[in-house]
């Protein structure tokens, strides 16, 4: 090897090294973020119950999984087996994983749920919403999961539709002369909350379509028409349902208009009453954070 030749080699050893340097050094810098990411992914993917938020929160723990691995194989401060550990995770959730725990999930809130509403109808409308929303979904699901969902709640339905069928034409009456009967002995305050209660609930019975059209149109891409369709349900008995003031910020943060996103995320959690069943005030919060982090930096 000529003295030249030995030089040349030399620098071009010295430069890998510091090309080596900078990466690892980079790697440490890097992995702290995505590691917190995915420990992030992972709680979250277990306390959703909406198809959609779950199939998104996945979708970003393959991806933070993915960069953690690449900078973990990197670093000279984590071991392979950390690596390996991480790549694991990813595996499992790119084979479809965490759907097994997701279903459970959905059952256990959607029964809640449905313990506290009082009508039959009611009843049967979660659980019959609950299957829409995965059903739209199928193709981010296991067909074994989608089948085992409809098999765990078909009892329920089942049970649903035949003590609403035979009744269906009579619940007016039976509920107009429920309240004359509460009147005839001097309960009005009661009778006038349960003709209150009745009217809301049958207004929300013609609704909902409007809102799962909503939603849908949301989904497509479209968040301004979904806007258009969703914010008029503010002023019906739809005003307590934190799934449209959740709808109604993800539009707000698609069309980047994060004011309003702040808006309509700050009137629900100041609501007196609101119907915390899919989602939690912790999540409202969180994004509330998001959307004024948002907006300082526009």
């Amino acid at each position: 090897m000529g003295i030249f030749d030995y030089f040349k080699r030399k620098k071009e050893e010295k430069i890998e090294a510091k090309r080596q340097l900078k990466l690892q050094q980079e790697a440490d810098l890097m992995l702290p973020q995505h590691i917190k990411h995915v420990s992030e992914s992972l709680d979250l993917i277990g306390s959703t119950s909406n198809p959609q938020t779950f199939l998104e929160r996945r979708s970003f723990l393959i991806k933070e999984g993915t960069e953690a691995v690449k900078w973990m194989k990197i670093s000279n401060k984590i071991q392979d087996s950390d690596a390996e550990e991480v790549q694991e995770i990813v595996d499992e959730a790119s084979n479809h994983g965490y759907e097994k725990g997701f279903m459970l999930n959905v059952v256990k809130k959607l029964d809640k749920k449905v313990t506290r509403a009082k009508l039959p109808k009611t009843k049967l409308k979660y659980y019959e919403e609950s299957l829409l929303l995965i059903n739209q979904l199928k193709g981010g699901f296991k067909s074994e999961n989608i089948t085992w969902l409809n098999d765990k709640l078909a009892p329920q339905i089942e049970n649903l539709e035949s003590e609403i069928s035979p009744k269906q034409h009579l619940t007016k009456n039976d509920c107009k002369q429920q309240n004359e009967l509460l009147r005839s002995v001097g309960l009005d305050d009661i009778a006038k909350r349960n003709e209150k209660f009745q009217k809301e609930e049958e207004l929300r019975e013609k609704l909902t379509p409007i809102w799962l059209n909503g939603e849908n149109i949301s989904k497509k891409g479209n968040p301004k028409k979904s806007n258009e369709v969703l914010l008029p349900l503010l002023k019906t008995p739809f005003d307590d349902d934190e799934e449209l003031y959740w709808r109604l910020a993800i539009n707000y943060r698609k069309l980047k208009d994060y004011q309003s996103e702040i808006n309509i995320i700050e009137k629900a959690l100041n609501k007196e009453k609101m119907n915390w069943s899919f989602r939690s005030k912790q999540q409202f919060k969180n994004r509330l954070n998001k959307a004024k982090l948002l907006l300082e930096k526009k």
